[in-house]
């Protein structure tokens, strides 16, 4: 899913494409483009027309407006339609990008995408809007969503969030886990699943902490307005952190370390599209992410931890939190993946729950003597079961050893049973 450094390297594309490419002279749509909420119609530009962008969290803004007559073949182009009037305001497109969207350039002889569903057509090709899951859409809003749906940027509003989070760290929200309020869009514009799995790790913070609780030592208002007057941005508007700030910062600044790194990498190769060496660029970079253990939130969202992070009392642990399976299910993704690296990984783990089980200390007393007959499930005795070649399913007890699965459960029958009766007998 494209998260803030993904639309920020996205909205230079599109700049870029303009500058190189334009001016633009049409729009089409897909016929796969119908939901009239996400999918909305307009009346596109009379005229050749330039695109310029900007992000903010998880949206992309393009703005429409009246592109320069210095285009070769624009000047040939007389007709009425094709003169911009002076009193057209510009048009404001507002995107989310949903699970899949992205921005694609097709060149003038190649056929666009099928699920491109927004297209912007210049002499040498098309800028496409591709998005094949069609979670993602488009309005016509001139200004990104304001607050209380969306708040302020960590890439080009650092300072704004900061003081956002301090100023509302009472609010019910920040009662809940860390790894739920990392992807509250009011408060962390842009943070997404892998965004948020990294910042906790470097930071070594359980994500079932409680958001006030992991937030505390970093929301000290008085102390950070000092620091935060002394951040510079650059010429793109992107607040520029050294070292030193990043660490004052504690998790403001792990988040906008994390953030920019990523912008980095898509700068150097890109997004979407099939390119194995951004796909190894981008793995090798991810230190919790999709290696590490996982686990479903309450609300049914994967989250990426090291299970080696102690837990407590305090932490907000969801019901179907079990770190055996955790560690399990990590240890056989690691075995699919490397054996030696699995048995590495085991032998670290400080954990008992992968020692083998205790046999019985008495193995003479669990093995059945040669000859004798134990009833079975199927009503045959074991011993002719035996002589047939067939293996009979036994069970392990605490008292008696070895007995027949249907001997087991009729026990556990009739143990329940009795439990319940004596429970029944003390309420009287």
């Amino acid at each position: 899913m494209p998260e803030g450094p993904e639309l920020r390297w996205m909205a230079e594309f599109v700049t870029s494409i303009s500058e190189q490419y334009g001016p633009f002279h049409s729009i089409s749509r897909s016929t796969l483009a119908t939901h009239p909420k996400k999918h909305p119609e307009f009346e596109p530009p009379k005229t050749e027309f330039r695109i310029s962008t900007d992000s903010r969290g998880k949206e992309v803004l393009l703005s429409l407006e009246q592109a320069s007559m210095s285009h070769p073949e624009t000047k040939s182009l007389s007709s009425p339609c094709r003169q911009m009037d002076q009193r057209d305001s510009k048009i404001h497109i507002l995107f989310r990008m949903g699970m899949s969207g992205n921005f694609v350039w097709i060149p003038k002889n190649q056929p666009p995408p099928k699920h491109a569903h927004l297209r912007f057509h210049s002499h040498d090709g098309c800028l496409c809007y591709e998005d094949p899951r069609r979670f993602g859409g488009w309005s016509l809003d001139k200004q990104f969503t304001a607050l209380p749906e969306r708040g302020p940027c960590l890439l080009t509003q650092l300072p704004a969030v900061v003081r956002h989070v301090c100023q509302n760290i009472d609010s019910r929200a920040f009662k809940q886990p860390i790894c739920s309020l990392l992807l509250d869009q009011r408060y962390w514009n842009g943070v997404g699943n892998y965004i948020r799995a990294e910042i906790l790790h470097r930071l070594r913070i359980h994500p079932f902490t409680p958001g006030l609780i992991a937030l505390a030592p970093f929301t000290n208002l008085e102390q950070l307005e000092p620091l935060l007057a002394t951040i510079k941005q650059d010429d793109q508007g992107l607040y520029v952190l050294t070292t030193h700030q990043a660490r004052a910062l504690g998790l403001f600044g792990t988040a906008w370390c994390v953030m920019n790194e990523s912008l980095e990498i898509l700068r150097k190769h890109g997004f979407g599209g099939g390119d194995d060496r951004r796909v190894k660029v981008f793995t090798d970079w991810l230190q919790c992410y999709t290696k590490l253990g996982r686990c479903l939130d309450n609300q049914k969202r994967t989250v990426w931890f090291d299970i080696n992070l102690p837990t407590s009392k305090t932490h907000l642990l969801p019901k179907s939190f079990n770190l055996r399976s955790i560690k399990q299910d990590y240890l056989a993704r690691q075995a699919a993946s490397s054996p030696i690296k699995a048995r590495l990984t085991s032998a670290l783990l400080p954990t008992k729950l992968f020692q083998p089980t205790k046999t019985n200390p008495n193995p003479k007393a669990a093995q059945p003597k040669q000859g004798a007959e134990m009833a079975s499930s199927s009503g045959q005795p074991v011993a002719k079961r035996a002589k047939a070649g067939k293996k009979p399913q036994l069970r392990k007890t605490r008292a008696k050893g070895m007995v027949s699965v249907g001997k087991a459960k009729e026990q556990q029958c009739k143990a329940g049973s009795t439990r319940h009766s004596r429970r029944l007998a003390a309420k009287r």
